[in-house]
């Protein structure tokens, strides 16, 4: 897994219409839209001590499962992460779309969301009380007949949605 460094540089890429993140001789395209970001994602910045800190600790969580990720991914996920953590604009939750738990939880920072239509795998990126932030790590998820969600897609959802991933008991392709 690529270690972070306070070299690298958030800007937003205007070829392409997303914000980046440029490491040391690589540059990330994160997937993430002017529209979905705060105004701070604008403006050229440097990779802080608080986004440094966050990296580290999404890496640390995804570490538990090697298995089911590359290094290549485990990177990719950890900056899309620390993005979405930094820059994201505030969502309401949409929990409507999705089964209600009775055992609740996340297990080292991955849940899982259910509805009628299927499973998805999600990253925690932020939890309160009453509602998580989440970023999808399976290739995709249907909502409804008209909606879905594509990787690294980010919604929040009331807590007693989320359900703890464990690998062994589920099938779920991830990233």
């Amino acid at each position: 897994m690529l270690q972070p460094s306070i070299q690298w540089c958030w800007y937003f890429e205007q070829q392409h219409q997303c914000l980046a993140l440029e490491l040391d001789d690589m540059l990330c395209l994160t997937p993430y839209r002017q529209k979905h970001l705060l105004p701070a994602a604008m403006q050229r910045q440097g990779f802080n001590l608080e986004q440094l800190d966050y990296y580290t600790q999404v890496a640390e969580k995804l570490s538990h499962f090697e298995q089911q990720f590359s290094a290549a991914s485990a990177t990719q996920i950890a900056i899309y992460a620390t993005a979405v953590n930094s820059f994201y604009r505030p969502l309401m939750p949409k929990s409507w779309y999705f089964k209600r738990q009775l055992s609740v939880g996340h297990h080292h920072g991955l849940a899982v969301l259910e509805n009628t239509l299927g499973q998805g795998a999600v990253l925690i990126i932020d939890k309160d009380k009453t509602c998580s932030l989440c970023m999808l790590l399976s290739q995709t998820m249907q909502l409804d007949e008209h909606h879905q969600l594509g990787q690294f897609s980010v919604i929040k959802v009331m807590n007693d949605c989320l359900f703890p991933y464990f690998p062994e008991q589920s099938d779920l392709k991830l990233a």
